[in-house]
């Protein structure tokens, strides 16, 4: 028999269990998971409770109204060299609330963050120290924090990749189309789990491995044995299940199946060295501990580094503010990037339930929220005395990562700076966006598509022909004109194409839902002839057609539809 010693699990009816002598060891790193936990549900209590309170009065004498107007979003403006000052005053508070946050006697915790728009930092500050009661090493940018369960972000970027190159048919299939050896009883519907439910919480997986925490010495053989005589907590589609044993399936069973290759390979090059993430990893080398800020348990000692092993892909990774911004940034503007196609990052944060609260929100993996009329993208990850929260919000092209190097020290008061992050600055970078947006112009010459046209709309049940002028000037950064018949107007925004257009049918008071419903539509205008006018443009989904109005104003046809067969001629050269 092995010696125990060295062995970590013993033997017991032909599966291997936990050496007592792991027992406290476990125990100190439920606790430090329970507490995490804890400080996680604090932290959405805070946000809701706040956001409740700013806004009750507002709410006391107003009812539910779904066909309020739906909030609109401006143009994503680079900001100016010199950040408005409405912007830079919630800087300063977060300055204020994270310096209080820190504990004077023992110089902790260590805390960075940084908030980024577009793909340029804003703002970053650094509090505490990276040692026990050695207030002179600050951390910096380049401070390493390990960060968690935002480890399982690269789980699920792993998964679209494979998706994207074809080793994967559907993000639908059964894990076990690509892992013959997964089962675990379903007793809700006997149907395999997918890759989707596994990725977005919905699986109904436990939430753990059968090693628990302590998986260093295990393989996926040795687990997937383990899980055979497991069932599911909750049939997949019901509600999230938070399991940290999902996103290790994934990134084990693909890359050692699909890949031949270890996640941790993997993550490294193809998304650690594309993006410049030079200061992530998995390993905690000598060279890594140099600019670490440890963790530290209530009584000033430092708490050992728990090597997750087999699920790593769960929560082992280490990083930097600085390298979770370059993260951060592809997620945020998903179309700038070119390292995954953008709709495989916009459909990891597309909400796939929402809980009886109406404002808590599961992705993959993201845990999102709303907040004045955004849908914040977060995800958070704990480990060790670690905490660490990754925020996005792609329509406003703004993130923002804060890092703590223990939950055991500083003031309560330290959650008021994600809280300060989504409700102050949000509104205040769109306010100034807004601004920035009634000062813009058409991104190309207006010319040749402003103007006066007579335009005949058929209506598609009747079909009865309606004639209406329309004026179409240029606003701030697209085309506008009233469309007299609905008292609407008429948006016709760029969208990069020389002839081909978007257009919006802006109706007063449109609700969200009503905006969505078909107020969209693509218009192509004519190519400009010699004096270089386009003489109209035609609008197929709402069967417009419309033509230049000469100077004198009078209508160019008789009415006749083959007045309009230029239009045949122009769909053909397009």
């Amino acid at each position: 028999m092995a010696d125990e010693t060295n062995n970590p699990y013993t033997t017991f009816s032909g599966e291997k269990l936990p050496f007592r002598g792991l027992r406290l060891w476990k125990l100190l790193t439920l606790l430090s998971s329970l507490v995490a936990i804890t400080i996680a549900a604090v932290f959405v209590w805070y946000v809701l409770a706040h956001t409740t309170a700013e806004k009750a009065g507002d709410k006391q004498n107003a009812s539910t109204d779904v066909t309020m107007a739906c909030p609109q979003l401006p143009t994503l403006f680079p900001l100016p060299k010199e950040t408005p000052k409405r912007i830079t005053e919630v800087f300063e508070k977060l300055e204020s609330i994270l310096n209080a946050t820190v504990d004077e006697t023992s110089s902790l915790p260590a805390i960075s963050m940084n908030v980024f728009y577009r793909d340029k930092i804003l703002w970053s500050g650094h509090y505490g120290s990276k040692v026990y009661k050695q207030p002179t090493l600050k951390p910096n940018d380049s401070t390493v924090y390990r960060i968690g369960s935002v480890t399982k972000i690269f789980a699920v970027l792993l998964v679209y990749k494979l998706y994207e190159e074809g080793k994967i048919v559907s993000i639908d299939d059964p894990l076990s189309k690509y892992a013959p050896n997964f089962f675990i009883h379903n007793p809700f519907t006997n149907e395999n789990i997918t890759l989707r439910e596994i990725a977005s919480q919905m699986s109904g997986l436990p939430r753990e491995a059968p090693c628990i925490y302590q998986c260093s010495n295990t393989t996926s053989r040795e687990q997937l044995a383990l899980l055979r005589n497991r069932t599911l907590v909750l049939p997949p589609w019901t509600e999230p299940s938070y399991s940290n044993l999902g996103y290790a399936l994934l990134g084990r069973l693909l890359t050692e199946n699909l890949l031949n290759e270890t996640f941790e390979n993997w993550t490294k090059e193809n998304i650690l060295k594309p993006l410049g993430m030079a200061n992530t990893g998995f390993e905690i080398t000598e060279e890594v501990e140099k600019n670490m800020a440890f963790p530290y348990l209530p009584d000033g000692q430092r708490m050992k580094f728990m090597n997750l092993g087999w699920i790593n892909p769960a929560g082992a990774m280490y990083s930097t503010i600085e390298d979770l911004a370059k993260l951060g940034m592809m997620f945020a503007q998903p179309e700038k990037q070119k390292l995954f196609k953008p709709a495989s990052l916009r459909e990891m944060m597309t909400p796939k339930d929402i809980t009886p609260d109406g404002v808590t929100v599961w992705g993959s993996p993201f845990e999102m929220f709303f907040s004045e009329h955004f849908l914040i993208r977060t995800k958070g990850g704990n480990i060790d005395t670690y905490s660490a929260l990754l925020t996005v919000i792609p329509e406003l092209a703004l993130g923002a990562n804060i890092l703590r190097s223990t939950i055991y020290y500083g003031q309560p008061m330290g959650f008021e700076a994600p809280v300060s992050f989504y409700n102050l600055l949000a509104p205040r970078l769109n306010e100034t966006l807004f601004e920035l947006q009634r000062k813009s112009h058409f991104p190309i010459s207006p010319e040749p598509f402003i103007g006066k046209f007579r335009v005949k709309q058929v209506n598609p049940v009747f079909g009865n022909i309606m004639t209406y002028n329309v004026t179409i000037t240029s606003y701030q950064n697209f085309l506008l004109s009233s469309v007299l018949p609905t008292q609407s107007t008429l948006e016709i925004r760029y969208i990069g194409e020389n002839l081909v257009f978007q257009a919006k049918m802006r109706i007063p008071g449109n609700s969200c839902f009503g905006e969505r419903v078909g107020t969209l539509a693509d218009l192509y205008y004519e190519p400009p002839d010699k004096e270089k006018l386009s003489q109209g443009f035609r609008i197929p989904q709402w069967e417009i057609l419309a033509k230049r109005l000469k100077d004198s104003g009078e209508d160019p046809g008789d009415g006749n539809r083959k007045e309009f067969d230029f239009f045949n001629d122009f769909k053909s050269a397009i």
